[in-house]
């Protein structure tokens, strides 16, 4: 079974396609499911395609994610197939994680693409509450109809498609895990910013949608800004979630990254 193990748990992955090979993370609340549902067919005859479940995602075992634990797993899979460099893609919290670890191991990554990233998140406001504030208020907006309301409202207002999938998965999210992923983010967001960034020069890819977020705008301007020859990629009509909303355009400009 397509499975690797890291301290006891059970990462779920796939491998689809000969080429280069190219490492594919989701975003929170995501499976492989959507890069496999979306563009796989037209990537895999141009790359070797390495598709994982994120700890607590898909078909894989729960752990704290870690940032350290999360540049492990990807160590023990590129080294299980041999791998010494990847082109590695990465949407939303899958664009933290892979921006983390290019910056930790860049010998072994070959191109970046970050999709819809957060680099920036979450607010100021996060830092100053204790976890025994978090956790009740994780779950109020991401279980209760009312939070879940408030969320919609006021927060993911531009963002049609997040509005219409994100809100029907997000009652079965594990808040715990989740809290740690948001910590993984926050600290990230922290760590992996100004010089540290530039030792990504000619290598990063940045790819949003027209109807994005503000915050996610914000954060791709300012990559472009900070790191030379970071190329940006614009998907016409699509949200937070380019894959789903806009296939066909986004493969394409994988294919493009991938072939340039």
């Amino acid at each position: 079974m397509p499975y690797i193990s890291i301290d006891g748990v059970l990462i779920w992955y796939e491998v689809h396609g000969k080429g280069e090979p190219l490492l594919f993370l989701h975003g929170w609340t995501g499976s492989i499911s959507s890069f496999k549902r979306n563009v796989l067919k037209k990537i895999a005859p141009h790359a070797r395609v390495i598709l994982i479940d994120l700890p607590g995602h898909g078909r894989s075992g729960c752990m704290r994610p870690t940032a350290e634990h999360l540049r492990r797993i990807i160590d023990i899979l590129l080294d299980g197939m041999y791998i010494d460099k990847v082109t590695i893609a990465g949407h939303s919290m899958g664009a933290v994680v892979a921006l983390d670890y290019s910056l930790a191991r860049p010998e072994r990554v070959e191109k970046l693409i970050l999709i819809e990233p957060h680099i920036e998140f979450p607010t100021l406001l996060y830092p100053l509450l204790v976890h025994s504030v978090r956790v009740p208020l994780l779950r109020f907006f991401l279980h209760s109809p009312t939070g879940l309301g408030i969320t919609r409202r006021y927060m993911l207002l531009r963002d049609h498609w997040y509005r219409a999938d994100f809100f029907s998965r997000s009652p079965r999210v594990n808040t715990l895990l989740s809290l740690d992923y948001v910590e993984m983010m926050h600290k990230c967001s922290i760590e992996n910013r100004g010089e540290k960034l530039k030792a990504l020069a000619q290598r990063l890819h940045v790819v949003i949608g027209s109807l994005t977020l503000k915050s996610i705008r914000k954060g791709a301007a300012l990559l472009q800004k900070t790191i030379d020859g970071t190329a940006m990629h614009v998907i016409r009509g699509a949200g937070h979630f380019p894959i789903d909303e806009n296939r066909d355009a986004t493969a394409a400009v994988l294919l493009a990254i991938i072939g340039s």
